[in-house]
């Protein structure tokens, strides 16, 4: 995470010593269109209404996520620009040992690397996109501590195959021709896939969503 956020604050530095000036032209590199870094610290609470007695409400477990996004590529015509994303998401679930629950630890990480296209429309200072993915990649998911049996067995980790695709299309607004703010939506599909001793096992999980996002362009 701060070696992220130093990435970008030397981008930024850069940018601005070197004067750079540079939109969708054919030959520009592009940095980081839909750069995502996202943090979360809190805490998660747990009800319980039996159907004799009142309601109970316990502290659940305590947790730390965080995920980076970033997108480098490069302009092979005018307005269209493909390269390489990287999605890493990282969670840390930590449960305290009360009445109700045992102390236990879960964390997951997760990679997912693949190409991106993105075609921009028109030439002045708002345009229109458009954007494609697809990534490969993989998960693990760790568990530590929990019931006496969970201790005993050494499946405490499990790892999983990962493949995703996204279509979106949004607005990117340039307040200076080497940075842009973008906003879209996107629907994309991402496919989770297990090998186990039982046989294999596969999610699917479809749905929309908003992006936010910074693009910088790079140039002579």
């Amino acid at each position: 995470m701060k070696k992220s956020i130093t990435f970008l604050m030397t981008l930024a530095i850069v940018l601005w010593v070197s004067d750079v000036f540079a939109q969708t032209e054919a030959g520009k590199l592009y940095v980081s269109g839909s750069t995502n870094i996202l943090a979360a610290f809190g805490t998660t609470k747990e009800k319980f209404e039996p159907k004799d007695g009142d309601d109970v409400e316990v502290d659940g477990p305590k947790f730390t996520a965080f995920s980076v996004s970033p997108r480098v590529g490069y302009f092979l015509i005018d307005g269209l620009a493909a390269g390489i994303f990287l999605d890493y998401g990282y969670m840390k679930m930590k449960q305290e040992k009360t009445e109700y629950f045992s102390e236990r630890t879960t964390t997951n990480s997760s990679m997912v690397v693949g190409p991106f296209a993105k075609f921009y429309f028109g030439e002045g200072e708002i345009k229109p996109f458009a954007v494609g993915s697809v990534g490969f990649g993989s998960s693990k998911t760790k568990y530590e501590g929990g019931e006496e049996d969970l201790l005993k067995s050494s499946d405490n980790e499990t790892k999983y195959k990962m493949f995703n695709w996204s279509l979106g299309a949004g607005v990117a607004i340039f307040p200076t021709e080497s940075v842009s703010f973008e906003f879209g939506l996107a629907y994309g599909s991402d496919k989770t896939s297990h090998e186990g001793e039982d046989g294999d096992s596969h999610e699917i999980e479809s749905a929309f969503g908003v992006r936010i996002g910074i693009g910088i362009f790079l140039g002579n």
